[in-house]
């Protein structure tokens, strides 16, 4: 009852959780880089609080339809799909991990010499799991926009016609399994074999309750990736990692943008896979899918049900439907699992 209860509270408690993407600090840091480049920017513009409000929080955008639809289908999917998808991702985790730790010492029995606890091998288990769940999150997007079936779920997302740091939520279901899956699953091996190496291992390093690699990404000005504020790290550097404005560049209906910049924190998987785009300069982009097809996604109902129907009138393989039913349906069950053990305790 306590999870339930919790689940209901979810969208007003959002901000208060270090492990969101809407939590306050994240959220304030974003609003002070955006202020900074305001300043820097517009050096002849008034600093009144009427123009920097335009700037930050411009009503055009914050009230938008395709924004008021996500703002509806975030509140929908943390309270309802929550309760199901949710424990996906630690499931895949725990499962990974303890499935490595248990083979390597059926394969090689007990390490001769145990790794001794220490601030390097800390760092090195939590920058080794970082890139593990990245890759994992790299390759569950590279799949969403190259496989048919997984491009008609992964539509919801890319409909949006304006970004708000409430847009990396619309996200359908099916999609969120893939990449908490596969993110969970890459990360979790890393940590079983440090877990087989060092018995006792309690994992990479955490900052409020949240990986530090991941911590650090989301103080870094993360929700500016879904938003009007164009941040370019450079020619260099945004061959390392992804900016803001990559990732805006990645929602671009503009063909020549499509499928680029698939990367959550690092862009070298990108550039190893060829889908790499680093901007020379500001670029003026509108976001959402190719030839007005956005205006079906106009409505929650329509974000949840719409990919199912295109799928079945498309080219999608029935095999590939049922067998997409049946991996959601393991993967619900096992999150029941895991949160049924975890009301037990």
């Amino acid at each position: 009852m306590d999870y339930l209860l919790g689940r209901l509270l979810d969208p007003l408690l959002l901000a208060f959780h270090p492990g969101e993407r809407l939590y306050w600090l994240y959220l304030a840091s974003a609003l002070a880089i955006a202020l900074v480049l305001f300043v820097f920017r517009l050096p002849k513009e008034s600093l009144s609080l009427q123009a920097v409000m335009r700037f930050c929080l411009p009503k055009k955008i914050l009230l938008h339809r395709s924004a008021l639809v996500d703002y509806k289908f975030f509140v929908v999917n943390r309270v309802v799909f929550g309760i199901l998808m949710l424990p996906a991702a630690p499931a895949a985790a725990l499962a990974a991990a303890a499935g490595t730790s248990a083979a390597l010492l059926a394969t090689l029995g007990a390490p001769a010499a145990p790794l001794v606890p220490g601030a390097g091998w800390l760092l090195l288990q939590t920058l080794a799991s970082a890139l593990a769940m990245d890759f994992g999150l790299f390759l569950a997007h590279r799949l969403q926009h190259t496989v048919p079936l997984l491009w008609e779920f992964h539509k919801v997302h890319h409909s949006a016609e304006v970004l708000t740091p409430v847009t990396a939520y619309r996200v359908h279901p099916v999609d969120d399994l893939l990449s908490m899956g596969l993110s969970g699953a890459l990360g979790g091996l890393v940590v079983g074999a440090f877990q087989y190496a060092q018995p006792g291992n309690a994992g990479p390093a955490v900052l409020l309750g949240l990986h530090a690699a991941v911590f650090v990404y989301y103080l870094a000005g993360f929700n500016l990736r879904h938003s009007h504020v164009w941040l370019s790290y450079g020619p260099s550097l945004s061959r390392f990692l992804i900016s803001p404005a990559q990732h805006q560049i990645h929602h671009s209906a503009a063909e020549r943008h499509f499928g680029k910049n698939l990367g959550f924190i690092f862009a070298f998987w990108d550039g190893l896979f060829g889908t790499l785009y680093v901007p020379r300069q500001l670029e003026r982009l509108e976001f959402g899918l190719s030839e007005g097809e956005s205006a079906r996604y106009r409505g929650v109902r329509r974000l949840y049900f719409l990919p199912f129907a295109n799928a079945l009138r498309g080219s999608v393989r029935p095999a590939a439907i049922v067998a997409l039913g049946v991996v959601l349906l393991a993967v619900c069950a096992q999150s029941i699992g895991v949160l049924a053990v975890a009301m037990g305790k």
